[in-house]
Order: C-alpha cells, then structure tokens, then sequence
C-alpha cells in the first residue's frame, strides 16, 4: 500500500507539472501572436488641422493629411462635423483640403474631425472645437483644377466673405507661385473682387511641381488692408520622366529612359515588355534620383521576333513628395513593332589608309534606304561620336547595293559601326558590322 500512495503521489506532480507546462506554452504562444499582430500594424496616418475659421452660419476649415504606409483605405478619409444634434461630413483627398460647412446653426458649439479607415473601423485622425458666430471675415474655400493637366493650369478659387455691418469697400486676392528650388515667392499678382464676390479665377499655373501661396485680404472704407486668410496648394505632381525609342530592327528595340527629380530622392523603375498583353521580361532600370538633371539610361532588348508588335511600359516606384505615400506608377508607354526580317551580305576590306564596305541587302519591304557609318573615338570610360556619312543602294532585282569608303581617323583607339537605316524615321537601323582594331 505504502508504494502504491507513493506512485499515486508521483503522478499527481507529474500532473501539476505537466499542467504548468501546457500553461506556460499556451502563453507563450499568445504573446507570440500579440507580437506578430503589432508588427503588422501600419503607422497611422497624420492629420493636422491648421485652420478653423466660424462664422454666423459657416465654419471653414484648412487640413492636412499625410500617409506614410498607405494605411488608409482609399475613399474613406473625410471631414466631419459634429455635436450633440448634428452630423455632417465631407470626403477629401491626401495632402491640403480647404472646405466649409454652411447653413449651420448661430451661437453653436461644434467639433471638427478628421477620420479615416485603416481596416478596424473609422478612427479619429485630428480634431478641434469651434463655435459659430457673427463677426467680419472670410476665408479661401476650396482650390478646384478646371483646366486640362497641361503647360498651364486654370484653378477656381472658392472664397467667402462675411461683412453684417459693410466695413469692407472691396475684396483683393493675392497670389504667388514658389518652385520648388525657391524658398520664398518672388512677386504677387493682385486680383480685385468685390465684396459679393464667392470664386475667382486664376490661371498660367506652371504644370512643374509649384506651390501656390494665396492671401485673401479685405479692404476697408479708409483703405486699411486686413487679411482674412490664407491657404496654400501644390501643382499635381509629375515625375520628370520618359522613356523614347531610339532604336528598332527586325530582332531588338532599344529604349531611352531619363529620370531624374528635384522632390524625388528614392523612386525606382522598371521596364516591363509586353507581347499580346503577356509580360516577356521585367528589367530594373539604373537611376541616380539624387540628381537634379535628368539621368539617361539605353536599354536594349534582343533576340525578339519579326514583325511583332511590343508593348514597353516604363514603371516608376516612389514616395510621393506631398503627403507621403508609396506610389506606383506606369509613366511612359511605347508600342512598337518590330520590322520584317531581311537579309544582306557585308564585305570589308582594309587598305593602307581606308576600309572599304559593300554591302548586298535583300529589303522586301524597303524599310532601309541608306547604308551607313559612324566612327566613335574611345576613350578609358566612355566613346565619343568622331564623324558619320551615309550613302544610298542601287537597285538590282529584288536586292540592292551600296559601297562605302571610309578613311582610317588619325585616332588612337576608335570604333567604326557599319549599318542599313531609314532615311525618313530616324529609329529604324540595323547594325550590320563593327571594326575596331585594337579590339
């Protein structure tokens, strides 16, 4: 009996400690999962409310909102207006908004916040009380874009002006336009308005990445200007960058690409070349965003088919300078088609102080029409264009002929590219040959 009690307390402490175990796992395993959850977690987006401005029935209101990780599920961010009674809201875009709430009760408590959806509901980003009443003022209600995106923008003002008592003779507008090198604005252009006045027109907008700064001032009887309010806006947001053809034939297409922006300092970019919709190849693109000139790149894709159209479409990865997002964006689009298979023969013949090139080119389509030369000098790093002529076939048949003399430059190390080209479309060539002899 003694063994038995004894075996029989053995197995409640394996128990209990079997039980312990499991608990301290089960722990483990929940903080585990605590910690993975915080990680996930994007930042939350920051809103600012810089202005608030109440009047008898009115209340305007300049915000800002920035995203670093796109945390905010898009069409959800807004403005709303509350109290005990009343519930208002407006949507409204990243970056600088100036709105207004009208037809709002007088002498009335009221709170404005800011909201967005990050995917555990609406929360509240910024917000501020503020209470309607009569008094002399106005502010600048909106900056709305009315032109196409092109060289120059037209912008529509919104404005309001509360004046119960006629203290102001006339309304003026201020407004400058600051680059993005500029770290004040030059010159103010003035616009006359009169008190009665809701919205104005502005327009020459340089489409180049620009701040507009504008002031709303009043006028009163014995000419004393009073500012009202001001707001700032931003030009939409182009990233300085292209892509261009500059090469195609029967088998390759070479694309140049030029990046580069003064707000931008960390975006990336990718090539990606399409045939019937399928992507064939995605290749990353060398840059140096650190520069304000714009940086060239030549990239070349081969061995592709005959008489095949290709789309190339140029992607741009970036954080945005405004409000902060990650950004992708497909900013150039080229669709080429390559030409039609051909065929040639190429002789060269080296003599003491020149080559000569006869070439032989069977051209169904006679996309080619001059045979030509360029000689590069080489240097350590680089080649250099030295001099370059060109000459036309003579038809023969179905195939044509042409003979070119090139004299030997008095360079030390040089590169001579011999080939067949379009006499109208620059882009259309083949290299058919190369000399170079110290290579």
């Amino acid at each position: 009996m003694a063994k038995l009690k004894e075996y029989q307390e053995k197995l409640k402490k394996k128990s209990k400690l079997e039980l312990l175990r499991s608990m301290l796992q089960s722990m483990a395993i929940t903080v585990t999962a605590i910690v993975a959850i915080v990680v996930l977690v994007p930042k939350s987006p920051v809103a600012s409310i810089e202005e608030l401005l109440a009047f008898t029935n009115e209340i305007i209101y300049h915000v800002d909102v920035t995203d670093v990780d796109n945390a905010i599920i898009p069409g959800t961010l807004k403005v709303v207006l509350v109290n005990q009674f009343e519930y208002y809201e407006e949507s409204i875009d990243l970056g600088k908004t100036s709105g207004m709430f009208s037809e709002l009760n007088p002498e009335t408590l009221y709170n404005l916040k800011v909201m967005a959806d990050k995917g555990f509901g609406m929360e509240n980003l910024a917000s501020d009380k503020v209470t309607t009443v009569t008094r002399v003022g106005g502010g600048i209600i909106g900056s709305t874009l009315i032109s196409d995106p092109v060289d120059n923008l037209t912008y529509d003002i919104g404005l309001f002006i509360s004046d119960p008592e006629a203290e102001f003779q006339s309304i003026q507008l201020r407004y400058g336009i600051m680059n993005s090198y500029e770290t004040e604005v030059a010159n103010y252009v003035t616009i006359p308005l009169l008190v009665f006045d809701t919205a104005v027109t502005i327009s020459n907008i340089a489409y180049n990445n620009v701040k507009v700064f504008l002031i709303l001032e009043g006028i009163r009887w014995n000419n004393e200007i009073v500012e009202l309010d001001t707001f700032d806006f931003t030009s939409p947001f182009t990233l300085y960058t292209s892509m261009e053809v500059v090469q195609v034939d029967n088998k390759q297409i070479s694309v140049s690409v030029y990046t580069g922006s003064e707000l931008v300092t960390d975006a990336s970019y990718e090539i990606i070349l399409k045939r019937n919709k399928e992507i064939i190849e995605r290749r990353q693109v060398e840059s140096d965003p650190g520069e304000f000139q714009q940086f060239e790149i030549t990239e070349v894709f081969k061995n592709l088919q005959d008489e095949v159209e290709y789309v190339l479409e140029l992607v741009a990865t970036f954080t945005h300078p405004y409000w902060f997002t990650r950004e992708i964006q497909v900013v150039s689009t080229q669709t080429i088609t390559t030409l039609p298979d051909f065929d040639y023969v190429i002789n060269v013949e080296e003599f003491e102080n020149y080559y000569q090139i006869d070439i032989t080119l069977t051209d169904p389509f006679h996309n080619f029409q001059l045979a030509f030369y360029t000689i590069y000098q080489i240097e350590v790093e680089y080649e250099f264009y030295y001099e370059g002529s060109s000459s036309g076939f003579t038809p023969s048949g179905d195939q044509k002929s042409a003979t070119i003399f090139i004299d030997k430059p008095t360079l030390d190390n040089y590169r001579i590219e011999i080939g067949v080209r379009s006499e109208m479309e620059y882009y259309k060539y083949s290299i058919l040959s190369n000399i170079n002899p110290n290579g």
